[in-house]
C-alpha cells in the first residue's frame, strides 16, 4: 500500500488542477479506483475503499490544489512571475470564460473556504505565524481540514438515502462524534498491534465475505439483489425474513453471533488497555463499532 501511494498515486494527482472537464475527471477517478482495488485485492465499494485508505476523491483533491494555488499566487513576493500573473488576472476575472482556471479557483474557494473568499482576509493564526518558507505548507494543512469536512458532509448525505452499501459504511464509520481527518488513515491500518488489517478493511468496506450473506455479490450467477433485499439465509431457513446487515450478523443472528462471543475476552482486554469502560457494558451499537475497528469512548 505504501509503495502504491508513493509511486502510483502521484501520477493521478499531478496537475489535477488543470483538468476542467468533468468527464475527464470521472474517467481518471475510475482508473484510480481500479488500480487501488487491484493492488489491495479488495474489490469493495470504491467510495468506502477510498475513505478507508485515506485517499480523497479526485474532485476533493482538485479543490485543494486550486485553493492552494490561489494562496501561492496571492502571497508570492512582488518581484515574482506568480505575483505579476495574480495582479494581471484581477481586473479580468469577470470577463474570462467559466471553465478557465482563474474562474475555477474563485469557485473552489467559495466551496471550500468561504471565510477567505477575499484573499485579503486574514488567514488562520497557524498560517500567519509560520515562517515564510512554511506558509504554503501550513495553508495546505488548513485547507486539508476544510476539504476533509467537505468530503465528510457529502458522505453523510447518504444517510438519508435508501439502504445501501455506502449508507452502511457512512453509518458505522463516519457518523460519530470522533471525526478523524479524512486525510489520515483509520487507526487500525497504522497500529502495529492489529495483525488483520487487510481482512478488517474488507469487512469495513463492504467487500464479499462469506459470513455476512448481504455481501455475497459474486457467489451466484443470479442477478445481485439490492442491499435492502439481501435477507439473512440463516434466519430465512428457519422461517424468519430479516435483513442480513452488519448489525444483525454480528450481534443478533443465532448462527453467527458466536463469533463475537469467541472474541469477547480479547475485546475486554483491549478496553482495559485503552482505559475504556468494560466491553460488556457497551451498547449493541458500540460493540459493533468496536468490532469494525472504530475505537469508542463513553
Amino acid at each position: 500500500m505504501g509503495t502504491w501511494k508513493s509511486c502510483v498515486l502521484p501520477h493521478f494527482l499531478n496537475y489535477l488542477r488543470y483538468i476542467s472537464a468533468a468527464s475527464q475527471l470521472q474517467a481518471l477517478q475510475a482508473s484510480l479506483n481500479r488500480s487501488l482495488s487491484t493492488t489491495l485485492h479488495v474489490y469493495a465499494h470504491p467510495t468506502a475503499l477510498l475513505a478507508g485508505a485515506d485517499i480523497p476523491p479526485l474532485y476533493i483533491t482538485q479543490n485543494l490544489q486550486l485553493a492552494q494555488f490561489r494562496f501561492r499566487l496571492h502571497s508570492s513576493p512582488p518581484a515574482t512571475i506568480e505575483h505579476f500573473l495574480w495582479q494581471l488576472w484581477q481586473p479580468l476575472l469577470q470577463l474570462v470564460p467559466l471553465n478557465t482556471i482563474e474562474t475555477r479557483i474563485q469557485t473552489t474557494v467559495c466551496h471550500v473556504d468561504m471565510a477567505h473568499r477575499d484573499p485579503a482576509s486574514p488567514m488562520p493564526q497557524n498560517v500567519n505565524m509560520a515562517k515564510i518558507l512554511n506558509k504554503e505548507k501550513s495553508c495546505k494543512k488548513y485547507l486539508e481540514s476544510q476539504c476533509s469536512d467537505q468530503w465528510r458532509k457529502h458522505l453523510e448525505l447518504t444517510l438519508s438515502d435508501p439502504p445501501g452499501r455506502v449508507r452502511a459504511y457512512a453509518h458505522w464509520h463516519l457518523h460519530n462524534k470522533n471525526k478523524r481527518s479524512m486525510y489520515k488513515p483509520a487507526p487500525y491500518l497504522t497500529h502495529p498491534s492489529c495483525p488483520y488489517q487487510l481482512e478488517l478493511l474488507r469487512l469495513r468496506t463492504q467487500l464479499t465475505i462469506h459470513i455476512i450473506p448481504s455481501h455475497l455479490h459474486y457467489a451466484f450467477k443470479a442477478p445481485q439483489a439490492d442491499y435492502q433485499d439481501r435477507v439473512c439465509p440463516h434466519c430465512f431457513d428457519k422461517g424468519t425474513t430479516v435483513l442480513g446487515d452488519e448489525f444483525h450478523i454480528i450481534y443478533h443472528c443465532p448462527a453467527t453471533q458466536g463469533v463475537l462471543q469467541q472474541f469477547t475476552a480479547k475485546f475486554q482486554r483491549l478496553t482495559r488497555l485503552l482505559d475504556l469502560p468494560p466491553f460488556a457494558s457497551f451498547t449493541p451499537d458500540k460493540k459493533t463499532r468496536m468490532v469494525f475497528g472504530n475505537g469508542t469512548r463513553g
